[in-house]
């Protein structure tokens, strides 16, 4: 089976939580036995996937250290925030980039498991939170009313003839002008409800979309 990376909510380390940092890579795949797993991730990018594949009635504890003393010493009083798992493979995150190393022993069973801790390299051209602003310089307009036609196509549920007509600017003043209108509800906000039946007095939500999608200002699909 190939492994793909996924993240699972709420299980970062301690700390200084979610943040995402540059530095090394590292792809470390270690049998637990009997016996404890130490991985030096010092200077390693963040976050860090901890991959346990669990034997047959495995139990593993996976513990951090922020103390460099801990990579050399497994028995270190650094060594916390204990995090059990058994009975099936499962994914830990270690966010916290303070951590320097992360523990791995087996509490129960005799199966055989493993556990693979793996973080790509991250350089100083990394931007998690890369957000691009519009730049006119980069903003095309069309050229002629079948463009016009084909881009309306594409961003909106389906243009009218007067949509086309009316069209003016450049592609990225139209985008623009539509992620400053206001939201429509599908539901009105103020609907009641016939407590004795239990049925909202609004419209029906999947015509209301439809109306929506056909005759509403606001055509962009998100």
């Amino acid at each position: 089976m190939v492994w793909r990376p996924r993240v699972r909510r709420g299980r970062g380390a301690t700390g200084t939580g979610s943040a995402t940092t540059n530095g090394n890579s590292i792809d470390q795949t270690q049998p637990v036995a009997g016996v404890t797993r130490i991985f030096d991730v010092a200077g390693v990018s963040r976050p860090i996937s901890v991959v346990f594949t669990i034997g047959l009635g495995d139990s593993l504890n996976m513990h951090t250290t922020t103390d460099p003393a801990g990579l050399t010493n497994e028995n270190h009083a650094s060594w916390t925030e204990a995090r059990a798992t058994s009975g099936a493979s499962t994914i830990e995150t270690v966010s916290d980039r303070r951590v320097v190393g992360i523990r791995v022993r087996r509490t129960a069973g005799t199966g055989s498991s493993s556990v693979r801790v793996f973080a790509p390299e991250r350089g100083p051209g990394y931007n998690p939170t890369y957000n691009p602003t519009y730049n006119p310089a980069y903003d095309v307009s069309p050229l002629g009313v079948a463009d016009t036609r084909r881009f309306l196509t594409q961003a909106t549920m389906g243009p009218t003839v007067a949509d086309v007509d009316n069209f003016s600017g450049t592609f990225g003043t139209w985008i623009n002008n539509q992620l400053a209108l206001p939201a429509e509800m599908a539901l009105s906000t103020n609907s009641a409800v016939d407590f004795s039946t239990g049925n909202a007095f609004a419209e029906d939500p999947g015509r209301e979309i439809m109306r929506q999608s056909i005759l509403s200002t606001a055509q962009l699909k998100m």
